[in-house]
């Protein structure tokens, strides 16, 4: 079990960071979002459960931000 969790967060970390490095997730990023997504990409390859909780929590508040900015772009067209 520690295997499987390790090499899912490894694959997810991994695409992150190449989100990062390419500068677009769900949409383009700004510096501050780009380097938050490196950030979070690189602890998501981390073994270290505490680490890999912190950048899944990044993530997923960048993921957020860029989601809700998409819909709120959306209902506007």
């Amino acid at each position: 079990s520690q295997i499987f969790f390790s090499s899912v967060t490894a694959l997810i970390g991994v695409v992150v960071l190449a989100g990062g490095l390419q500068g677009w997730l769900l949409s383009k990023t700004g510096n501050i979002e780009k380097w938050l997504v490196v950030a979070a990409g690189l602890a998501l390859v981390v073994p270290h459960y505490w680490i890999t909780l912190f950048g899944l929590v990044l993530t997923a508040v960048v993921i957020s931000k860029q989601w809700i900015s998409l819909r709120t772009v959306k209902q506007q067209d």
